[in-house]
């Protein structure tokens, strides 16, 4: 077996084999480390984003537009903050699957699988279906039409 690792194809179809290279997959999973440690030491972490309010007085008073304004600011950024935690995951996920693939699903710690499925459910929670448009929640509701962004 050496450095090649063979795994089955799961969809209980045609008996494909997909080789991959050992070293491939440490290369692989070494580019994500990486951009795990970029994304925690960037202006993009959630808790960077999380700090970044501003006043609603900042875009002005007595008016309404300026009220509306400040809404929509905080609603992006709250989605922003939402979004870059969920890419960190996502990419923590990917580092699990390319240690998981390389050990052949087995020898695989208790810890690291249950945290691979904790991703995969909160990203299940997150997930638009094709078709959606960027108006429509997880839930189905209209974003704007009063309901909450919890979720998002």
């Amino acid at each position: 077996m050496g450095d090649e690792h063979r795994l089955r194809n799961g969809d209980g179809g045609a008996d494909r084999d997909l080789s991959v290279e050992g070293m491939a997959l440490q290369t692989f999973k070494s580019r994500i480390d990486k951009l795990l440690t970029e994304l925690a030491e960037s202006p993009a972490t959630p808790r960077k984003i999380g700090e970044r309010t501003l006043a609603p007085a900042a875009f002005g008073s007595g008016f309404a537009a300026a009220e509306r304004i400040a809404e929509q600011y905080e609603t992006v950024r709250t989605r922003l903050e939402k979004l870059s935690a969920l890419f960190g995951r996502q990419i923590e996920a990917m580092g699990l699957a390319v240690d998981m693939a390389d050990r052949d699903y087995e020898g695989i710690e208790a810890a690291r699988a249950a945290r691979f499925r904790e991703i995969q459910a909160e990203t299940a929670e997150h997930y638009r279906p094709p078709g959606r448009d960027e108006n429509t929640a997880p839930d189905g509701s209209e974003l704007g039409d009063g309901r909450t962004t919890e979720g998002f």
